[in-house]
């Protein structure tokens, strides 16, 4: 007989320990789907899509977990990050924008946890929140290793497009992943 994840664990220690472990997983593996750009030191990834993903479901305690788990992961040099890890990968381009990862689970963490995920608008401004909160620590950060004339270009406007369908896919998947977080049972309901 096999047992499932939630007959193994109990309900509290999945919620503090098991599902933020499984959340950073999730992440370092969104984080391989990544497109180079010749032009810039970022690279388009598939983080904020899992980021955004988790803080609605997850809420703030377990995704801010994961986040950190993943940032942990990341600067004991284990390669979650898009091109490898170590402790001084905050310190390149892409720190920044891992720096908003942590802000964005908060917020919209915390924005889901008061229901704005139930609601299409407010979800969908939940959701814009979130890109801000990782885009913004994320351009300014790079403000050490480009000129200011060459940040918007390089940090944000070459990642609108792929945002807008990682939005579209999330407004795609999240009401079939909502539905199992509220159900019966739940393991992912955070009441």
């Amino acid at each position: 007989m096999t047992s499932t994840i939630i007959e193994v664990f109990p309900q509290r220690i999945q919620k503090s320990i098991v599902l933020p472990i499984a959340g950073s997983i999730f992440l370092a593996l969104l984080s391989k789907i990544s497109i180079i750009l010749p032009f810039s030191l970022v690279p388009i990834t598939g983080q904020t899509f899992g980021i955004l993903l988790l803080s609605l479901l997850f809420g703030r305690n377990m995704a801010f977990f994961s986040v950190i788990f993943y940032i942990l992961e990341g600067i004991s040099g284990i390669p979650v990050f898009a091109f490898g890890g170590g402790a001084a990968y905050l310190l390149g381009p892409t720190g920044g924008y891992i720096i908003g990862f942590l802000i964005a689970s908060y917020i919209v963490g915390t924005l889901s946890d008061k229901g704005w995920g139930k609601n299409f608008f407010l979800c969908l401004f939940t959701v814009v929140i979130g890109e801000i909160c990782i885009f913004l620590p994320g351009i300014l950060h790079l403000l050490f290793f480009l000129p200011s004339n060459k940040i918007l270009t390089a940090g944000l406007f070459p990642f609108i497009p792929g945002e807008i369908v990682k939005i579209s896919l999330l407004f795609i998947s999240y009401p079939s992943l909502w539905r199992v977080k509220i159900g019966k049972g739940s393991y992912i309901n955070r009441k």
